[in-house]
């Protein structure tokens, strides 16, 4: 890989305390674009987050850290071990899965992050405050907590 001097994408985003729109589009555009190549190529990424995304000199996302990557040889393969971060974990995801989808939803939590600077909840638990609010359908009470 080549050496990249900027920052990752995570300290570009708290430093910035969030994106505005237009950014966070032109840069989220380019994350799927990236994963939609892995996936092309039936390679799960499976630990897709803000922190492993490079920035290079012209704020353009660079994917990094495919150490979690799986080959998916079967149309219909399915994974049998859980990895990634816990915070980008989809909380229904149980084994086996199918890491395609399991990327497409942390691509829906690293747009949720560019934007809010924050994650929608910090464990997928029930037990979790943020969480049992999406949960029980309380999603008024959501929004109020994730914008204060």
């Amino acid at each position: 890989m080549d050496y990249i001097p900027n920052k990752d994408l995570f300290y570009y985003v708290k430093k910035n305390r969030g994106l505005n729109e237009r950014e966070a589009q032109y840069i989220f555009r380019k994350i799927v674009e990236a994963v939609s190549q892995c996936h092309k190529q039936k390679m799960c990424h499976r630990d897709l987050k803000i922190e492993n995304i490079l920035l290079d000199e012209n704020n353009n996302p660079i994917l990094c850290d495919f150490g979690f990557a799986s080959l998916i040889e079967e149309k219909n393969g399915k994974l049998s071990e859980i990895l990634g971060t816990e915070h980008y974990c989809p909380p229904e995801i149980n084994l086996p899965y199918d890491g395609f989808k399991v990327d497409s939803f942390c691509l829906g939590v690293i747009l949720f992050s560019l934007i809010f600077c924050a994650f929608g909840f910090s464990e997928p638990k029930k037990s979790n405050r943020l969480y049992k609010l999406i949960y029980r359908g309380k999603f008024e009470e959501y929004w109020e907590e994730i914008r204060n």
